[in-house]
């Protein structure tokens, strides 16, 4: 798909979550078919023909009686990790053998790991049945290790040619102990990463010393506990639709039966339906209810299916008939609504009318309180991914509950998808289409960023939730080609520095209920992406930087046009299917609590003059609007104009006017800058069409540029989003061992600045990857640790609109990584990170009355690790604090906050 003679294929792509389980299984996979619902966005709009999963799911190893014994083949190693059985004398089925290169100094290839629970705490030995054949006893003999995400270890064994138990940590040259781990009660995790080329592993043993033979091949495997899997809820209606002004008389049977849980668990069902009569004993407990509408707005239906454990939510619409749109999705203030008109029969690759610029859909939406929304539409084949059908679509996000009325405009005529002028070209079709919908409260337990809605500008240096709090972007950067998935219809790769991703180490991830595709071209489903997605989540990453359209440029391998050559044809024909896959991922992002960040443009010349040959004309016109009508609806986007932007100021102006027009939910507005040179800024702050900062910065300025945009937007009286989005040398950037470096030298001078950060990950070659190569998010798994304690310690104890710079108040010893960083809320508490305490910090607490507690946190892990003696105001003086920590030379975080008067 994609090139410019294609024949239409209709209905080839279908968005479904569909398909076996992600995650290892200790139960054979079960079938599940006919399994028919619909889900709006939840991956493919959504009509499902199969569904596959796992009646249980292998959960942590558990440790028995002192003794923890977990064979390396269950670990799921992949990449250059071979799985074999030609060298006898190991246990279990196999051992595995490191194929890929010598890597001394750079951890975190083809990470793979083990969960366990220990029932004691105390010292554990820790040992590797392990054998490597080199000549030389010294070579091919180790392997990077790390326990519960701390620093990787090089743990090595001295004999060789035979199968040995030997197992060293080597912590320096003079400093080589047998391997043990001091561990708590509790849940860990031990991870593996390749070091030496060669070296075999068959099993590791983890025991304490009153175990009796513990390093016996007699052992069994420990046994492994079982995670759940939520239920799948699904709803069918019977009917679908009532006649308009029905009047209670038509019975809708709203059935939730064929619901499933993976595990088998029982499910309990909770539906919510306002504004229905209730036929017979229907109550909201039961798998099924019999309903009645008056058949004057659609009306929302929610169900709730929930385990033991854990709960899922599915939405549906009971449709009237006679209005102007079939309704599906949530029902919900922030959850997306899907509005489907059936209008003139259209293909994407058609020319004469073309179905994306001759063509226009835009939606008005009144809201209860009387204000209206303007919401472009698009055309979406046959509504399931299909290139050709007559499905005119418009996603909407309501911001109010209660009832919602629309009336569709649907104009005809040439070029009339790019015109602003409300009546340009010929009323067609279903114009004046009209109806009304019911839209439920926000529902406090939705996930992401559904709970607290769109991310708005509120004239703070933070982005802010409608209902909910401030946003402290800690993003990655990286890969910026991460929409050249090879699960998509038709990724091509033309030449570029990238690759066609795969995300192969976050297939685990994926969890049954999911969004599942499946790519025509290559057969590879949305497991990689969307585990991918689920791992950054969890581990609090909230922002992903990406290009929808890089032709031209680096990677040279993603956009959304029906082909990849340079030609009008393909510039202003859109790839239906693909479109709809992507959907399906950045609304699982926006369901993982992610901002998407759109990045419009990139600094080769040949991408910046792709589109109308770099100025703004139709074709970067029905690019913007594309994006906005398919994507806009999400309540965490940012749009940035250009990577390292080189457009003069003039027709940076006219693309955000034109962002503006057709994006209605405001969402802010950027433009990324070259390393170190924000001048181009100096003619946009106080511009209402810019509301955020983009830059490009080498570690050792990210102080005085995050400060010099903070001070010159504020004196522009139009305060910026401050973020600060690209880190280090091109070919550096959060490299797979550096990420302590850039938490002293580059995370805190941002945080403590009013400042957010994306992660930019250097230009790598596989298998750690970078800039345009990153398949496993775990190699900087590091730092995403670091950046979620940093940004939870400020959610915490601050109160982000009253918290300011304040540096000048604390003076701290010379760092080779800086001053000390101060946040400060007045006459309540103050933040400083200190690079290293090797010489006691001075606070001028002179203009801060009251008595301060101290206390000083590791930002290595967040906890509280001594309390120093509380300070007092001085009048004339400042206050050198006591450092009550050992460990001087580290970096740490000392908070004061005022105890009394």
């Amino acid at each position: 798909m994609g090139h410019a003679e294609r024949s239409p294929t209709p209905g080839r792509a279908r968005v479904t979550p569909a398909g076996q389980a992600g995650r290892s299984r200790s139960m054979a996979m079960m079938e599940l078919t006919q399994l028919n619902w619909t889900s709006g966005l939840r991956a493919a709009a959504l009509t499902l023909v199969t569904a596959a999963a796992a009646t249980a799911q292998d959960g942590p190893f558990i440790a028995q009686d002192g003794l923890l014994v977990i064979e390396m083949e269950s670990g799921g190693a992949a990449g250059s990790w071979e799985n074999e059985s030609a060298i006898g004398g190991y246990a279990g089925s196999s051992y595995i053998r490191w194929d890929g290169p010598n890597l001394f100094n750079q951890p975190g290839s083809d990470i793979f790991g083990f969960d366990f629970e220990l029932q004691e705490e105390g010292r554990y030995h820790f040992r590797l049945h392990n054998r490597h054949d080199h000549p030389d006893s010294t070579e091919a003999n180790d392997v990077w290790v790390r326990m519960d995400g701390g620093a990787w270890i090089k743990v090595f064994s001295w004999q060789r040619g035979r199968w040995t138990w030997a197992t060293q940590h080597e912590f320096d040259h003079h400093d080589k102990p047998p391997a043990e781990y001091q561990l708590s009660a509790g849940s860990h995790r031990i991870e593996f990463s390749g070091r030496s080329h060669d070296f075999m592993i068959d099993r590791l043993h983890l025991y304490r010393s009153h175990v009796g033979s513990p390093l016996s091949l007699s052992h069994p495997e420990s046994p492994r506990g079982t995670v759940n899997d939520r239920p799948l809820p699904g709803i069918l209606l019977h009917p679908r639709a009532v006649p308009a002004g029905d009047n209670f008389r038509t019975t809708v049977r709203v059935d939730g039966r064929r619901s499933f849980d993976p595990d088998g668990d029982a499910i309990s069902y909770r539906w919510t339906v306002r504004g229905v009569r209730f036929d017979g004993s229907s109550t909201p407990g039961q798998s099924h209810l019999d309903v009645r509408v008056s058949g004057d707005f659609a009306v929302p239906v929610k169900l709730e299916a929930s385990d033991a454990q854990e709960s899922a939510t599915e939405w549906s619409y009971i449709n009237i008939e006679g209005h102007g749109a079939t309704l599906s999705g949530g029902g919900a203030v922030w959850h997306p609504v899907t509005l489907d008109f059936q209008g003139p029969v259209a293909s994407e690759t058609a020319d004469a009318p073309n179905p994306f610029l001759d063509y226009r859909l835009n939606v008005t939406f009144t809201a209860p309180d009387g204000s209206e929304m303007l919401v472009p539409g698009f055309f979406a084949g046959d509504g399931q991914g299909g290139g050709a059908g007559d499905v005119w679509r418009c996603r909407f996000n309501p911001d109010q509950p209660g009832i919602w009325n629309y009336t569709a405009s649907f104009r005809s005529g040439t070029d009339v998808a790019v015109s602003l002028a409300p009546f340009a070209g010929a009323a067609h079709s279903f114009n004046g289409a009209s109806g009304a919908f019911a839209v439920l409260p926000r529902d406090t337990s939705a996930p992401g960023l559904l709970r607290d809605g769109r991310l708005e500008y509120v004239g703070e240096h933070y982005l802010k939730a409608r209902d909910g709090d401030f946003f402290v972007k800690t993003g990655t950067n990286s890969p910026e080609n991460f929409m050249a998935y090879k699960g998509f219809d038709d990724v091509q790769d033309n030449g570029g520095v990238g690759i066609i991703h795969e995300y192969g180490p976050h297939r685990g991830d994926w969890r049954a209920g999911d969004p599942y595709f499946r790519s025509a071209d290559t057969g590879v489903d949305s497991r990689g992406i969307i585990g991918a997605l689920n791992y950054l989540g969890e581990q609090g990453v909230n922002a992903i930087y990406f290009l929808p359209m890089n032709l031209g440029g680096d990677g040279q391998d993603t956009c959304p046009f029906i082909g990849y050559s340079k030609t009008r044809y393909n510039k202003t024909h859109y790839d239906v299917s693909r479109l709809h896959q992507w959907n399906a991922v950045l609304n699982h992002a926006q369901e993982r609590g992610i901002l998407v960040h759109f990045v419009l443009a990139e600094t080769e010349s040949g991408n910046e003059n792709w589109l109308d040959d770099g100025v703004m004309g139709l074709e970067r016109k029905l690019f913007f609007r594309e994006l906005s009508a398919r994507f806009g609806y999400l309540n965490g986007v940012k749009w940035n104009l250009s990577e390292e932007n080189d457009y003069p100021v003039s027709v940076l102006r006219q693309m955000a006017f034109y962002m503006d027009a057709v994006d209605p939910y405001g969402h802010i507005t950027a433009v990324h800058t070259h390393p170190d040179d924000v001048a181009i800024y100096d003619r946009l702050y106080g511009d209402p069409l810019f509301d955020a900062a983009s830059v490009q910065y080498l570690p050792q300025s990210v102080e005085g540029m995050t400060h010099l945009v903070r001070q010159e937007s504020r004196q522009a009286s139009r305060k910026w989003i401050i973020d600060m989005d690209e880190n280090g040398m091109w070919d550096v950037g959060l490299s797979g061992g550096n990420a302590a470096e850039m938490r002293q030298r580059v995370l805190y001078d941002v945080l403590f600045s009013n400042g957010g950060v994306e992660w930019y990950c250097g230009y790598h070659a596989l298998p750690l990857g970078g800039d345009v190569r990153l398949e496993d998010f775990r190699t900087r798994e590091e730092m995403w640790r670091y950046s979620r304690i940093a940004r939870e310690f400020l959610e915490e104890h601050f109160d982000l609109a009253q918290a300011v710079p304040g540096d000048h108040l604390v003076e701290a010893g010379p760092s080779e990584f800086g001053g000390a960083e101060t946040l400060l809320q007045h006459h309540r508490r103050m933040a400083i990170f200190l690079p290293d305490a090797e010489t006691a910090p001075t606070v001028d607490l002179r203009h801060h009355d009251g008595v301060y507690s101290v206390q000083w946190i590791s930002p290595r892990t967040g906890q509280v690790v001594a309390q120093g003696p509380d300070v007092a105001q001085a009048e004339s003086t400042t206050t050198v604090l006591q450092v009550p920590v050992a460990e001087s030379g580290e970096d740490w975080i000392v908070l004061l906050e005022r105890i009394a008067d």
